[in-house]
């Protein structure tokens, strides 16, 4: 097993790879059982009740089922649900009697990887704005000094910009067509 990151609430599969003392994957086992600790106050999951307990466990370990012996021999697996946790390092336990080797594994859940959506959504904002920058017509409004920047389809505005001189003070545009920009070819 590896570390992973992912948000709080969100389902991770956890893989574990059953090796025997040759190094061959050991497959049709049905005694890999996984534990999980949770590393801020070393307690474990009781799968029963799906709480995080230091002792009076009903179920310490939870079965996992082998994914694909022919495709992916070796690999068990569970869903862990991270829905209700705490953001935390959780260990990952596997073991087995019939499969000698398994690595320990860790889920650090939430931090910095919840916020990443809103920065992610933040940047596609800016770059749809830089797209319509760069794609859409832009115009002059003579009447009102302004620099407009228009939908793809040319029919709304979405920015306008007033056009002023170097001090900031407003410039008197001459009546007639408007300068325009349009959609590049």
């Amino acid at each position: 097993m590896e570390t992973t990151r992912i948000q709080n609430g969100n389902t991770e599969r956890i893989v574990a790879v059953a090796i025997n003392d040759s190094g061959y994957f050991v497959t049709g086992l049905t005694d890999v059982l996984l534990k999980i600790r949770r590393d801020s106050d070393n307690k474990y999951l009781d799968f029963s009740d799906n709480t995080f307990k230091a002792s009076g466990w009903v179920s310490l370990t939870q079965q996992m089922a082998e994914l694909d012996a022919a495709n992916y021999p070796g690999r068990y697996s569970y869903d862990f649900d991270t829905t209700g946790f705490t953001d935390d390092t959780y260990r990952l336990i596997a073991t087995s009697v019939s499969a000698e080797k398994f690595e320990d594994g860790e889920l650090k859940v939430g931090g910095y990887v919840d916020n990443l959506d809103v920065a992610v959504s933040g940047i596609n904002v800016i770059v749809t704005d830089i797209q319509n920058i760069v794609k859409n017509k832009l115009t002059i409004d003579t009447a009102n000094s302004k620099l407009q920047l228009w939908d793809a389809a040319g029919t709304t505005v979405l920015y306008e910009w007033p056009l002023t001189d170097k001090d900031g003070a407003a410039i008197q545009l001459q009546a007639g067509p408007p300068a325009n920009r349009w959609v590049p070819v």
